[in-house]
């Protein structure tokens, strides 16, 4: 299975360079599956196109605009979604046109998943804040998708290496973040109740947020 993580963004623009941090986040933790490529675009153009030709599938990872949302809300959108809000004003071409124009050429790609993150501003020299919050939980969500749609799975070098990077600061408002995005913020007081005293990493919490989910669906 040839799967492409395809992040896009100019990393001299403010926010716009969401997707090569994502990138960076995803090469320096993870050890991929052969035939899973992490790849980082400046814009969307004949490049993307050629990506999407060489693939079987794809994840889309980049700054959205246009959401509505507050600027830092990571998003998971289909390639449709992006046809309305999409790398647009940031990039000239929009990733509906991109998938079509593979599409007409005859990819093998089956379709995209595309993890966005609406933008506060492009005038910045670095990520506002909001928007570099969601560097990390965008990379899990990418690593998710991989596990759940292809059972491909990434190695955590961190948590084999129990780098210290990955220790969490405020665990509670990992957690709240984490079901939130998984789309079970009822299960936040279960999860930290259990939250041990001494602080955690982020993989821990991985698993103990797993567990208080399943037994929860087994009741």
């Amino acid at each position: 299975m040839r799967v492409s993580i395809i992040c896009v963004g100019n990393g001299f623009r403010g926010d716009d360079g969401f997707g090569p941090a994502v990138a960076r986040y995803l090469r320096e933790r993870y050890m991929f599956p052969a035939g899973v490529e992490v790849v980082d675009r400046m814009a969307l153009g004949l490049t993307v196109v050629s990506d999407l030709m060489a693939c079987e599938g794809a994840v889309m990872v980049g700054a959205v605009d246009g959401t509505g949302a507050e600027a830092g809300a990571l998003l998971p959108l289909t390639v449709e979604d992006l046809a309305q809000v999409g790398l647009v004003p940031l990039h000239e071409e929009r990733l509906i046109d991109i998938w079509e124009r593979a599409r007409f050429m005859g990819t093998a790609c089956a379709g995209a998943q595309c993890f966005g993150v609406q933008v506060g501003t492009t005038v910045a020299s670095d990520l506002t804040d909001p928007v570099a919050a969601a560097v990390a939980p965008c990379a899990r969500a990418v690593v998710d998708h991989l596990a759940r749609a292809w059972w491909l799975y990434a190695t955590d070098l961190w948590q084999v290496t129990a780098d210290p990077r990955a220790h969490l600061a405020d665990p509670a408002a990992y957690v709240r973040g984490e079901l939130a995005r998984r789309g079970h913020p009822e299960a936040e007081g279960a999860v930290i109740a259990q939250l041990p005293a001494d602080g955690l990493f982020d993989f821990e919490a991985d698993e103990l947020i797993r567990r208080v989910l399943d037994a929860q669906r087994a009741a």
